[in-house]
């Protein structure tokens, strides 16, 4: 977790999501949760 506080600090952090799935290439391993994961920050943009 402390890279997550590091970044939040560096960064405008505005969602940090920890897949339960997949590896380095997420879209080609794990489509399905990408895009849901993708589709959650969009729906807060709203």
């Amino acid at each position: 977790m402390a890279t997550k506080i590091i970044y939040k600090k560096i960064f405008n952090l505005k969602r940090w999501s920890k897949m339960k799935r997949g590896g380095h290439f997420a879209a080609l391993e794990q489509p399905d949760l990408l895009v849901n994961d993708i589709r959650a920050f969009a729906r807060t943009l709203r």
